[in-house]
């Protein structure tokens, strides 16, 4: 034990030695180390930051009190898993009025309640530009027992009704301070607003009333904080649950609570696993060439310690030594920087994610293992020069030597073993959905790349034959110092494959996007639904000499280039108190066999197998049914000329047309009236009526019919929305007058505005190309100046027998050609090979654990991104040609 570490202990000495003798080179390897760590550190601060401790879940959902409880019904509820707990019968007896004094008198004596709306309901407020919605909540702030639940910034917490305090989000919005007022605009109310506030569980634009202001309803009942003294218990729990009173304790009682129904979270592949372990390998693939071009400069060194007596295991030790060093150098700073990054990026954080992060708390134990981790990789990068250093000529390095430098064929057989162990794996992991085989497959194919790239080196040298001087040169010097020019190339195509991986990834999650999406209308088209208060109770439909003058109004607000009434289905005579629709009935060979997610092996896979059990995107729509004989189809479509006029000529003939072709078959659809008053609905016998699927175009309807086709149904109909055709996007300021010049037409009246967001996403894809190609450039970059330090001596040679500048230049513009164009070209191959395993996985994943099955994610290639790749070793050939010396000093050979 004594000799080893004395050993380790003098390794380390040489390698501290070497790391400040090599000062930049480094530099350079500690900050390549260090930059997961960065990562790790924020991420890990952050999480614990934000990851809430029960004590401060509680103070935002109840503040002080000691539970959280809602009462709207009289009938017993069940908190717990024994059925004998409570009765399973009503109470008898009279219903009992919910207010603050029956429930005390529920309570042991001494307790305190105070009654609360936290839900966030909706409020439409008058704004400087127009109107908006925002969130109300109604909490006393005098009260203790909702200390903690909101934070005052300044002024005071409203104290009556017609007293508001406002969130910082909701001041901008509505222009107002404290002092000022604010109007909603149901009712037309001006409240006075006496003070900031913020709701630390969410940020977003929010109005905080007194509980006053609220219309309590003793049936109905509500949601009151308590504070019991000595706590609540579970016998408490379950007395107030008798009488239909749910209780949410500040502390977890004892006792078995009853499952929860299923929810919508899923556990889907690991994905993280996968990113962060390809993160590791890529930055040990790009320390690599470092430690490569340190082992060869230290070659002659490390022969004289061999010549001395050193022993191979001594030689591996000293290499290995210096990623230890680089190592802790890396992981130190790395950490440090990482925390104050998780504290100064908190603000940013808590601002996109709408909440305010608990007590800022450091991540012991996931600090450590960043520590860990950087020495790892540090060893791991510095593992193969300390091998291949290890097994070298003492002769040959002391003369100064390169020797003959040939690949093995064992490492090219051993190479393409794991690439064809690697493709295995990750195939296995598809159908396994095992994120930690899927890695091990994934790192296992790069790991036989990386094998197998000095070979292709080598046999790139010799087709450089035919090349001109300057690149043939590069060419050789690259065969023949394989040790330095494989693993540049490798890191190259590190960042080549991890960019290309997630290009192709985030595009695929793109398209599905736009697959589910269903709009309404054509970007930028507005709607206002047609809708206005009925004097003697409900709604009606908005007249027509209304809806002329709103037309006008529209067109001097937004940039309309047509207008259109798109009319809706009602009942055949006017009633408030029925609602009519009309329902297309799916016919039984589309409907999946499985109501339920299966559970059988056997049956998963046939589910899976059978596109009538994926997710249904096809129902539901924003117009439902509209009445119409074809006129206003190009405007609410924008559909192709001939479909157009198929589906006018269909619809003048009696027919419908639908945009599901899975209702159509022989032709015809069924749909069935249905009719909604206070007894239920009523479901009349389906019809069967010819059909034309309408293909092109926006489908933002269920079924269009004909006003006759209609009246055969027993059904009428009335003016629904008013769609608006602009020339350009509305701006969102415009969107708000428009809105607030509806009110002279109806309180009900509210205009939409299409946006897909589709440019948006456009954008980030291009934005990430482009940062994916800086990464890619500096990598190359990296490994090109790696490779020219190596090869100085060369340039100098050529200086000295009299090459001028530009063949210099030429020269450094073709090493940087090898080595970025060959590790872009493997790192295209193994992206895109591996972005194909990871999208296969995470279907396969999706596949076994969401019901129904969702959309695969299409195997799209981003052209764009990928192009930028290709254009990568480009641009770093022209860099590298501008920034080489045109003098260079005479070195000694």
């Amino acid at each position: 034990m004594t000799t080893w570490w004395k050993s380790w202990r003098v390794s380390l000495r040489l390698a501290r030695r070497e790391a400040r003798r090599h000062k930049g080179r480094s530099a350079m390897v500690a900050a390549l180390i260090g930059a997961p760590v960065v990562a790790l550190a924020f991420v890990a601060v952050t999480y614990k930051t934000f990851d809430l401790t029960p004590d401060e879940q509680a103070t935002r959902q109840m503040g002080r009190a000691d539970a959280v409880v809602n009462w709207s019904s009289d009938a017993p509820i069940q908190q717990f898993g024994d059925a004998n707990a409570v009765s399973q019968q009503p109470p008898s007896g009279p219903a009992k009025p919910k207010n603050d004094q029956t429930l005390l008198s529920m309570l042991p004596s001494g307790s305190k309640v105070s009654f609360l709306d936290n839900s966030g309901s909706q409020l439409r407020m008058r704004t400087p530009s127009g109107i908006a919605g925002l969130q109300a909540r109604y909490v006393d702030l005098a009260d203790p027992l909702s200390e903690g639940m909101v934070t005052l910034l300044s002024g005071r917490g409203p104290a009556k009704d017609g007293e508001v305090a406002l969130s910082p989000q909701a001041a901008d919005r509505l222009g107002a301070s404290v002092g000022g007022s604010v109007r909603t605009l149901d009712g037309d109310r001006t409240l006075s607003v006496v003070g900031l506030v913020e709701f630390p569980d969410d940020l977003r634009e929010m109005i905080l009333f007194h509980p006053s202001a609220l219309t309590r309803n003793d049936e109905r009942g509500g949601t009151w904080l308590i504070e019991i003294p000595g706590g609540v218990t579970t016998d408490l729990v379950k007395q107030l649950n008798q009488v239909g009173v749910w209780v949410d304790p500040r502390v977890e009682l004892s006792g078995t609570p009853m499952e929860q129904a299923p929810g919508g979270g899923t556990e889907e592949l690991a994905l993280g696993t996968v990113v962060v372990g390809l993160i590791v390998f890529e930055v040990i693939l790009l320390c690599a060439p470092a430690f490569a071009v340190g082992a060869r400069r230290r070659r002659r060194e490390l022969a004289l310690v061999a010549a001395n007596g050193g022993t191979p295991k001594q030689l591996r030790r000293i290499m290995l030594a210096d990623g230890v060093v680089l190592g802790v150098v890396g992981a130190v700073p790395g950490l440090l920087l990482g925390v104050l990054l998780a504290a100064l990026g908190r603000p940013f954080l808590e601002e996109y994610l709408g909440a305010r992060g608990g007590a800022f708390r450091v991540f012991p134990s996931a600090l450590a293992v960043g520590l860990v981790l950087a020495v790892v990789t540090g060893l791991l990068a510095a593992l193969v020069p300390a091998v291949t250093t290890a097994r070298q000529d003492v002769v040959t390095a002391l003369s100064g030597r390169r020797g003959i430098t040939r690949s093995r064929r064992r490492w090219i057989i051993v190479g393409l073993a794991m690439m064809a162990a690697g493709v295995a794996a990750s195939g296995g992991a598809t159908l396994l959905a095992d994120s930690q085989l899927l890695l091990a497959g994934l790192v296992l194919a790069q790991l036989g790349f990386v094998v197998v790239t000095p070979a292709l080196v080598g046999l790139l040298g010799r087709l450089g034959r035919a090349l001109p001087l300057a690149p043939r040169i590069a060419m050789r010097d690259a065969s023949r110092n394989r040790a330095a020019a494989a693993p540049a190339i490798s890191a190259v195509m590190a960042v080549v494959t991890g960019s290309v991986m997630l290009g192709i990834y985030m595009n695929a999650e793109t398209v599905r996007s736009e697959a589910y999406a269903r709009p309404m209308l054509p970007d930028g088209y507005a709607t206002i639904r047609l809708m206005d208060l009925n004097p003697t109770g409900g709604t009606k439909s908005m007249d027509a000499a209304t809806t002329a003058r709103l037309d006008g109004r529209i067109r001097e607000i937004l940039p309309v280039r047509e207008t259109a009434v798109v009319n809706g289905l009602s009942c055949a005579v006017a009633d408030a108190d029925k609602y009519c629709a009309l329902d297309l009935v799916l016919p039984d060979r589309e409907k999946c066999p499985f109501e339920n997610a299966p559970t059988n092996p056997k049956e998963q896979a046939q589910a899976r197998a059978d596109q009538r059990c994926h997710e249904d995107l096809m129902l539901g729509s924003a117009f439902g049914v509209v009445v119409d004989d074809g006129s206003h189809l190009p405007l609410v479509t924008g559909a192709t000329a001939d479909d157009l006029a198929q589906a006018t000529a269909a619809l003048r003939s009696g027919a419908v047309v639908v945009t599901d072709p899975r209702y159509v078959v022989d032709g015809k659809v069924q749909v069935a009236p249905v009719i909604s008053d206070s007894k239920g609905d009523q479901r009349g016998t389906p019809v069967e009526v010819p059909a034309y699927v309408l293909r092109s175009g926006v489908h933002g309807f269920d079924l269009v019919i004909g006003v006759d086709s209609l009246a055969k149904l027993g059904l009428g109909t009335q003016p629904a929305y008013l769609v608006a055709a602009t020339t350009r996007m509305p701006t969102s300021a415009e969107e708000e007058k428009l809105n607030s010049a509806l009110l002279e037409f109806s309180q009900l009246a509210y205009a939409t505005v299409q946006r897909t967001g589709h440019d948006r996403l456009d954008i980030l894809l291009i934005v990430l190309a482009l940062a994916s190609a800086l990464v890619t450039l500096a990598a190359a970059a990296i490994a090109t100046g790696l490779a020219a330090a190596d090869g100085r001596a060369d340039l100098a040679t050529l200086g000295a027998i009299g090459a001028s500048p530009r063949v210099r230049r030429f020269m450094s513009l073709s090493q940087s050609g090898v080595i970025a164009g060959v590790g872009t070209v493997l790192g295209l191959a193994v992206g895109i090979g591996g972005a194909l395993a990871l999208i296969a996985g995470v279907n396969r994943s999706q596949s076994l654990r969401v019901w129904p099955i969702p959309l695969d994610l299409p195997m799209v290639v981003p052209w764009v991104q990928l192009g930028i790749a290709v254009l990568v070793p480009v641009v770093a050939m022209v860099g590298a040609g501008l920034l080489t010396r045109s003098r260079l000093p005479i070195e000694r050979r």
